[in-house]
């Protein structure tokens, strides 16, 4: 999956001295690589500017992101289904072993 994003925005200080006002503006993307079910590779940058009307405020900040994700699902309904078949086999096993038990009984 890949992943773009973007934003502007203008920060104002009315109450500051020289009425400071900074443009920020903000880049970056990525990208996601799942190559199993329980692993996921990502890589993401981001870009970030500061112009500030303030001698000494601007700034450049870059961004370097990788990430390894390991997931493990666990669930109760798997879980109950395993148990339900477990007992439904062993009421067939039951049911087998007194069907038997009852030929042998009729034998004699």
């Amino acid at each position: 999956m890949l992943i773009g994003r973007g934003s502007y925005g203008v920060y104002r200080y009315p109450d500051s001295s020289n009425s400071r006002r900074d443009h920020i503006w903000n880049g970056g993307g990525g990208i996601n690589y799942r190559i199993v079910d329980w692993l996921l590779l990502s890589l993401d940058y981001n870009h970030t500017a500061r112009n500030s009307n303030t001698p000494g405020l601007h700034y450049v900040e870059n961004t370097y992101l990788a990430r390894i994700t390991l997931s493990y699902r666990y669930s109760t309904i798997e879980r109950e289904g395993v148990l339900r078949r477990e007992g439904e086999r062993e009421d067939r096993e039951g049911r087998e072993t007194e069907r038997r038990r009852g030929e042998e009984r009729n034998a004699e």
